[in-house]
């Protein structure tokens, strides 16, 4: 492909006036102020991508002189004979080539796995620019930021390296995926020391990159605890982040990335969330249209919960009725939550028949859900992983038998089903998470897009900790942990098998979280 240039972002009025273009969202405010219609922002995939194959044809073709076409074929018939084997090899002074000795020739473009990375890193976690996605980057915006920081180039080509690794068991691509992971952690390194690139996206997109690298590649226990490093170095990177006068739409994006990977990390490790995740919030919410009202409030609920689990934990509630009595009133802010719901977060359980593009152990018990989006889908995997530790709080702080009054008992029992019946939930979300493909009776062709690999990530921890309350050697637990290995195996997040062991106890818990899940399972009473 010829290079002609970098193309302008800038909308065609400002192209065509020769000025520069201020990029503004829903519209630039040259074309506002000179009163024009502003036509919106093209496309920099499409402007870098051009088909000039007959172009070059065209060219190649003007090049070749004429000659008859009798004369044409005379000489290329001479030509061809010229090359034969044997007339070959003896213009080279070669003469004893046996009649069984053959050269084979590989007409196959070899292809370098790094050049491969990052086309697979975008092709598997980055959401298509036509999907409407208010948390991840879309693919133009990654390719916009790998353009114009190498750091982020580089994480991302780690990314996809070990992705490959992975999903094609060659371990020996995890060394140069770890090549280019070193370079992307010493240049965002460099760029934090620097005041000025410490306030740029790309710099914040790039520390989550590179959190997101030790989960691909994390199948032993250190790299949960790079990947908290990484986290815990992104909320403090915030800080200075959070001073900017303005947020761009990127911004809040990887915000909101962010925010979920750090809170998901509080609940794991029992710890309260960091002060500056709650003030940027509310600055974010100021940016939110109505549509987000209520993920918002889930977030901040969910901040809670993981304030109140820390408290716990430090003996900050030394009377355990007090504990139970917050834990059930935390509970049912939550549960309360989910009645208010507009169709937009709303999901339709679906029954597997033999007529659906789905295979039955891709099912749990032969059902699933179908949410509209994954970002739907995540919401309410968060939601249920939060009330899930809210009851083992309640169940855990309960007096054992005999000494439980009918009153405890039935406390008791309450939190065990809440506990059973949110698990079963979210393993029914999976199905939509590793985005297997299906079409439900109530719904059309297009109407509910799955998450793909970008999925299987998010739905990592909810599924860890769905498995590990289920019952020691129960269809759900074996279930799970099969569906653990199926997103190692097919996604390449290495993290995944490292969830698995811990499952099926061939790993201490301590390799993922404070807290004893896979142990924490109870009878009722």
């Amino acid at each position: 492909m010829v290079y002609c240039g970098k193309p302008s972002r800038g909308c065609a009025n400002c192209r065509k006036r020769k000025i520069r273009c201020d990029l503004a969202e829903p519209s630039c405010l040259k074309c506002q102020r000179a009163r024009f219609s502003c036509p919106g922002y093209r496309n920099l995939i499409e402007v870098n991508f051009r088909d000039q194959s007959q172009e070059v044809v065209r060219k190649a073709c003007q090049s070749i002189p004429y000659t008859k076409k009798e004369s044409h074929i005379a000489s290329t018939q001479c030509k061809y004979q010229d090359l034969r084997p044997n007339r070959l090899l003896s213009t080279l002074g070669v003469s004893n080539l046996k009649r069984s000795q053959t050269w084979q020739i590989d007409y196959a473009l070899s292809t370098n796995p790094r050049d491969q990375s990052i086309c697979v890193f975008l092709h598997n976690f980055a959401p298509d620019d036509s999907v409407v996605t208010k948390v991840h980057l879309t693919t133009s915006q990654i390719i916009s930021q790998a353009t114009s920081c190498y750091a982020v180039r580089c994480a991302i080509s780690a990314i996809g390296l070990a992705f490959i690794a992975n999903t094609r068991g060659q371990p020996s691509l995890l060394a140069e995926a770890r090549e280019e992971y070193a370079t992307a952690l010493h240049l965002t390194n460099m760029a934090l020391m620097n005041e000025r690139m410490s306030l740029e996206d790309t710099t914040l997109s790039a520390v989550i990159l590179l959190g997101m690298f030790e989960v691909m590649a994390g199948a032993a226990p250190k790299s949960v605890d790079n990947w908290q490093k990484h986290i815990n170095g992104a909320a403090t990177l915030l800080q200075i982040w959070g001073s900017r006068q303005k947020l761009t739409l990127t911004g809040i994006q990887l915000f909101m990335q962010l925010r979920a990977a750090v809170m998901a990390n509080c609940l794991r490790t029992q710890t309260r969330v960091p002060e500056t995740i709650k003030q940027l919030s509310k600055v974010v919410t100021l940016y939110r249209s109505e549509e987000i009202v209520h993920s918002e409030t889930l977030v901040n609920l969910v901040a809670e919960v993981s304030d109140f689990i820390a408290e716990v934990r430090a003996d900050g509630i030394p009377d355990y009725v007090e504990v139970i009595e917050r834990a059930k009133d935390l509970d049912k802010r939550l549960e309360a939550w989910t009645s208010n719901l507009s169709t937009r977060w709303q999901y339709a359980v679906h029954t597997y028949s033999g007529s659906q593009h789905l295979l039955p152990n891709h099912t749990c018990n032969g059902s699933y859900h179908l949410y509209p989006d994954i970002w739907a889908c995540n919401i309410w995997a968060y939601y249920r992983t939060a009330r899930i530790i809210l009851n083992l709080v309640i169940r855990d702080r309960i007096p054992p038998p005999p000494n439980t009054s009918s009153r405890w008992g039935s406390v008791f029992n309450a939190a065990n089903r809440n506990i059973e019946n949110l698990a079963v939930d979210i393993l029914l979300s999976v199905p939509f998470s590793v985005s297997l493909r299906f079409s439900p009776p109530s719904l059309s062709e297009g109407d509910s897009q799955a998450g793909g690999c970008l999925g299987g990530y998010s739905i990592l921890w909810p599924l860890y900790v769905a498995a590990s309350v289920s019952a020691p050697n129960s269809l759900h637990r074996k279930w799970a942990a099969n569906r653990l290995e199926y997103i190692g195996h097919t996604m390449g997040i290495g993290q995944a098998f490292l969830m698995a062991k811990v499952v099926r106890n061939e790993l201490p818990h301590e390799c993922l979280s404070i807290y004893d899940y896979c142990r924490s399972y109870r009878p009722s009473i």
